[in-house]
């Protein structure tokens, strides 16, 4: 499950009814990342932070996006941001290790 809800990564995991039915997590965090590895761990989880930087080439994926005129101008804003900040999104995964006997077909 990917997750991008700025800010509300914490309060929405936490009263999550259905979390232990998810196995993989992504989550971009905004600020919380303590808060969100502890909670993470709590659950189950092997949480690792990873820090990718924002560059004007990363927004191309959003051109394909529909309609056409939302996808040009988040691609200009990313770009715009990426060019004058320099800004570094810092994603946060997360899996729950794998169950021996379901490894082996038990």
């Amino acid at each position: 499950m990917k997750m991008d809800i700025e800010r509300a990564e914490v309060p929405v995991l936490a009263s999550s009814k259905s979390l232990e039915k998810v196995t993989r997590l992504a989550v971009e965090a905004h600020g919380n990342e303590a808060v969100l590895f502890k909670l993470l761990k709590l659950s189950g989880y092997e949480p690792k932070v990873v820090a990718c930087k924002l560059s004007p080439t990363s927004s191309k994926c959003w051109l394909s996006v529909k309609p056409r005129v939302y996808g040009l101008t988040i691609a200009a804003y990313r770009s715009l941001v990426a060019c004058a900040f320099k800004p570094t999104i810092t994603l946060m995964k997360a899996s729950k290790p794998c169950d021996e006997r379901a490894q082996i077909g038990v």
